[in-house]
């Protein structure tokens, strides 16, 4: 489609008149039922961390494909498992009905940040794909502090053939432990508010079977050390150029997020230097100090706050966001100045605690946030209300 050349700049450019009422929005309830609520070409951007599907529905390949073969018939096929820390909404990813609606209120060209999980990420984009949007990249979100979540499968066969009548020699003993338990339910029990993860001495068993001690230190998985972050795009209308003259989006802001350089460091011609910066990569996080100039760490001084306090910044007094897994909010802020244009409206469909409402308003853009949880939803209220007062105060 092209610009039809009797149409004047003041005809085809969008109004800058239009004044947004509220910086942010929480609203309360199903993501897909209340887009319906907004008109088409709304939004400019999409920075979520939607459920991940880490239930053992996404692990059988038959039930995968009849949920797809569902998705392609414009049906949501009922998935009951459970995923992370036993959580039902965490059954699967969501299904391109939602994505849809988050496809027709967003601007042509707008961008979708969205995080998943390496098991499951081919499932969220086969999701973005059939709604309509184009996969653009990845960025891997290194973590070096992960910490693995499977047994030992020697200690489970011990454990097993114990079961079955096998009696560990005279000479052998099992040890003992104080462990944190971060596990299932107990997981969530453990970070509500004003309590801390429980810990107890467990029993370690020790191989003491030829058959267990075959398998000591095999285990089913390795340690998720990074989490995909999804970068997909609506197509733009007629052409990037001209999808950024008409609807103000489509392109990634590479100059707000650079990669400062030391005066002393080897400058290369072209897109980096020393006066530009580092042009950023698909690869961010904790990569160790000699690549730290390489790639944007959301943990380092670069974040302008401990990334310890993340996760209770702009809470009340005395109260503790139990969120199980928000997102620093400097990363919130890198993803959100990267395909947001400034003072555009960003929407998050999962919005949890609001880690994403508060990198939006830091990026002085505007946030409208949808919530399921009541209690989720009260709580990212609080904490946006509180950083509205901050800014204001400032």
């Amino acid at each position: 489609m092209k610009i039809q050349k009797t149409k004047t700049a003041t005809q085809i450019l969008p109004s800058n008149t239009a004044t947004k009422a509220k910086s942010w929005t929480m609203l309360n309830g199903d993501s897909e039922q209340i887009l319906k609520n907004f008109p088409e070409n709304h939004f400019d951007s999409v920075v979520c961390d939607p459920p991940y599907g880490l239930s053992s529905d996404t692990m059988d390949g038959q039930h995968v494909a009849r949920v797809i073969q569902s998705w392609m018939t414009n049906d949501n096929l009922e998935t009951k498992g459970r995923g992370f820390a036993g959580a039902e909404w965490d059954a699967f990813v969501p299904p391109p009905s939602l994505w849809k609606e988050v496809f027709r209120v967003v601007k042509p060209g707008a961008y979708v940040a969205a995080f998943s999980s390496s098991r499951t990420d081919d499932l969220l984009k086969l999701s973005l794909r059939l709604a309509g949007f184009e996969i653009t990249d990845t960025v891997a979100y290194i973590l070096r502090g992960g910490f693995p979540k499977y047994v030992d499968l020697g200690r489970a066969v011990e454990k097993r053939l114990r079961q079955w009548g096998h009696t560990p020699p005279e000479a052998h003993n099992d040890t003992t432990a104080i462990r944190t338990d971060l596990s299932g339910q107990g997981f969530l029990q453990s970070i509500q508010r004003k309590k801390t993860h429980g810990r107890s001495e467990q029993t370690v068993v020790k191989p003491s079977h030829d058959l267990s001690k075959r398998w000591a230190d095999y285990h089913s998985n390795l340690k998720s050390a990074f989490q995909p972050i999804i970068l997909a795009r609506k197509p733009a209308w007629s052409s990037t150029i001209d999808n950024l003259i008409v609807h103000g989006v489509g392109a990634l802001n590479i100059g707000g997020c650079r990669i400062p350089r030391a005066d002393n460091d080897d400058a290369e011609e072209g897109l980096d230097s020393v006066e530009l910066g580092r042009y950023p990569a698909n690869v961010i996080g904790e990569l160790g100090e000699d690549n730290s100039k390489f790639f944007f760490n959301p943990h380092n001084a670069i974040s302008k706050r401990p990334n310890a306090a993340d996760k209770d910044l702009y809470m009340s007094e005395g109260i503790k966001n139990d969120h199980p897994t928000p997102k620093p909010v400097s990363l919130m802020e890198w993803l959100t100045r990267l395909i947001t244009p400034p003072n555009g409206l960003v929407l998050d469909p999962f919005a949890g605690s609001g880690s994403s409402g508060i990198a939006a308003l830091h990026e002085e853009c505007c946030f409208v946030g949808i919530e399921l949880d009541p209690r989720y939803h009260e709580l990212a209220s609080s904490r946006l209300r509180n950083c509205e007062n901050t800014k204001s105060a400032a």
